[in-house]
């Protein structure tokens, strides 16, 4: 159901075979991920239902702020990497508040 707080804003015209899978679409604003050739307004197309697996891209919700990063697991580790070598890594740890949500795609 749409209310004012999660009405989209902009629906897209993309094409279905290379969109089937994904739930909906974010605008990228920012630079961490820049080196990968996601630029600002950019969309990211995240399916929340798909299993996020080592060095998939990820919007990842952390005690309800929200990045976009690399997940990748090293020695145990859970890590969020940038690729904007401009920013830190983020581990994640035990007791905070995470969701991973699978970016299946971006487009320009």
């Amino acid at each position: 159901m749409l209310t004012p707080e999660n009405e989209p804003i902009k629906y897209l015209e993309l094409p279905y075979e290379e969109t089937k899978n994904a739930e909906y679409a974010l605008i990228f604003k920012g630079v961490t991920i820049n080196d990968k050739g996601i630029f600002e307004n950019d969309y990211i197309l995240l399916n929340e239902k798909l299993q996020v697996e080592n060095r998939d891209l990820v919007v990842a919700i952390i005690n309800g702020e929200a990045t976009f990063k690399i997940f990748v697991i090293e020695g145990g580790r859970k890590i969020l990497k940038q690729a904007n070598y401009d920013y830190k890594e983020i581990e994640l740890r035990e007791g905070d508040d995470i969701k991973l949500i699978k970016v299946i795609k971006t487009w320009r």
